[in-house]
């Protein structure tokens, strides 16, 4: 009896152990998604700007490439002057790929009137590797 108890404990330890290991593993692109990072990075006209790009986070690839573009059109319906939209910033919290479906983070947009810090949700897809939707929320 005991050595079965024993086992489950440690069969349990084990598994805790093991998911504990995994949670620090970054959150990984779907294969579509991937496929749409690459080939925007293969685009890019110098090598060093390829080299660049390449080496960004994925969070980062995600929120210039997969984001960027409807993160643009989703400012502008809350203010038409909007003429920049930046995710992120130098801190390398302020981008936070929770899944291949959503990312989550701080940035700046450019007004008539300024620069405006903003949260955003960007809600991906991760079977067709579009973007389905972009909210941004004024902090200031």
């Amino acid at each position: 009896m005991q050595t079965v108890l024993w086992k489950s404990v440690m069969t349990t330890v084990l598994i805790g152990i093991t998911a504990l290991a995994h949670a620090d593993e970054p959150v990984k692109l779907s294969e579509a998604q991937q496929k749409r990072v690459d080939a925007a990075i293969a685009r890019l006209k110098s090598a060093e700007d390829r080299a660049t790009a390449s080496a960004w986070s994925t969070a980062k690839k995600a929120a210039e490439i997969l984001c960027g573009p409807a993160s643009l059109r989703a400012a502008k319906k809350q203010d038409p002057s909007v003429d920049k939209v930046f995710l992120g910033d130098n801190s390398t919290e302020s981008l936070k790929l929770v899944s291949a479906g959503r990312l989550e983070g701080r940035g700046s947009m450019r007004t008539r009137k300024g620069w405006r810090d903003m949260t955003f949700v960007c809600t991906l897809n991760p079977m067709s590797g579009k973007t389905v939707r972009v909210a941004i929320t004024p902090t200031r």
